[in-house]
């Protein structure tokens, strides 16, 4: 049998996070995921937050997990620095909302003004008869 897990996302600590903590944390999350993450320093922060919030409540110290959601550029490119922020970090994700999607599209346009038709995102599948050897 799978082991249930309750994840929250919360809004950044500098704006609703606390707020969101203060509502999370007598759930006794697993994971808390942190959207638009940039930098170490908002894990050590939300770390500290965590501690705060497992220590009041009798929370197992270090339980709660952080999950940093990249999704700014400056994100994915910290990603390695952001991991390292707090020893509760086992995973990024970059590019929280859409990853399979490309950062940038763009269809070249012929000299008579009309856009080719764009490729398609999905591979094709192979024709009923195919065989794979």
């Amino acid at each position: 049998m799978l082991a249930e897990s309750l994840p929250v996302r919360i809004n950044a600590l500098d704006a609703d996070g606390p707020t969101d903590l203060t509502a999370a944390m007598p759930a006794r999350p697993d994971v808390v995921a942190y959207p638009m993450a940039a930098s170490a320093e908002q894990m050590h922060a939300l770390h500290a937050a965590l501690s705060h919030w497992e220590h009041t409540l009798g929370i197992v110290p270090n339980t709660t997990e952080i999950l940093p959601v990249c999704e700014t550029a400056l994100g994915v490119v910290d990603v390695r620095a952001i991991a390292s922020g707090s020893s509760r970090i086992r995973a990024a994700l970059p590019w929280g909302r859409r990853p399979g999607r490309r950062l940038v599209r763009r269809t070249p346009v012929r000299r008579s003004g009309v856009r080719p038709r764009a490729p398609a995102l999905r591979p094709r599948m192979p024709r009923r008869g195919y065989r794979a050897d």
